[in-house]
């Protein structure tokens, strides 16, 4: 059951690349053009880990801790360049100042690179991303976005990361304080990470799709 919701995980993560190339033409001319990048980067990331699963028989945590630093750090970047507000804009870069120099703390002293996943790093990257997404739907519930925010591309982006981030954060505090219990209930909690990835990329695959064009006048 694991290994096949590994290979659909792959799968709905390489659909969502695809239909993010397709309907490129709608954002190229935003800082959500490097999200395509990021997309093809993330199934990369995860044949790679998957072959050396099946091949080798080893887990990459490496590769798993490094998307993690990219991952924050890329969608910081993004909202920053989306938000309005320069109390917002300046607290979600101090946010992936704050990111960045933990996750170097956490793994040259708190946690094993190699050997497990930087579980501080994302819960505190996880928080951070939640706050800044909050700040952009305020901003796009006090603007006239609003009246047709189902047609914004970073709406549906948003509300994926939103969803997975939330839903993660107590999967990693059971992973890392919890052992005993994650060991006994592994594949029901593999499972709803799995359901969780799954949301994830619908929801992109819907925002790019229904999404609006941006125009060149537009960064938001």
């Amino acid at each position: 059951m694991n290994d096949f919701l590994y290979e659909a995980t792959i799968y709905i993560e390489t659909l969502t690349a695809i239909v993010a190339s397709i309907y490129y033409y709608k954002y190229r001319y935003s800082k959500l053009k490097y999200f395509l990048i990021f997309l093809w980067y993330i199934v990369i990331n995860e044949s790679i880990g998957k072959f050396y699963i099946d091949i080798k028989g080893i887990q990459l945590f490496e590769i798993y801790n490094i998307y993690i630093f990219i991952k924050f750090n890329f969608l910081f970047f993004i909202y920053w360049n989306f938000l309005k507000k320069k109390r917002h804009i300046s607290l979600t870069k101090l946010f992936a100042l704050i990111f960045s120099i933990i996750y170097f703390i956490d793994f040259l002293y708190l946690e094993n690179f190699n050997q497990e996943l930087l579980a501080y790093s994302f819960m505190i990257g996880s928080s951070f991303l939640m706050i800044v997404i909050f700040f952009y739907y305020i901003e796009i519930l006090n603007s006239e976005k609003v009246f047709d925010i189902t047609k914004d591309i970073l709406f549906w982006i948003s509300f994926g990361v939103l969803l997975f981030n939330l839903g993660n954060i107590p999967w990693y505090i059971v992973r890392k304080y919890f052992l005993e219990i994650f060991i006994e209930n592994t594949s029901i909690l593999i499972i709803l990470s799995r359901c969780l990835l799954f949301i994830f990329n619908f929801c992109f695959i819907i925002g790019f799709i229904w999404g609006q064009k941006i125009q060149r006048h537009q960064q938001s």
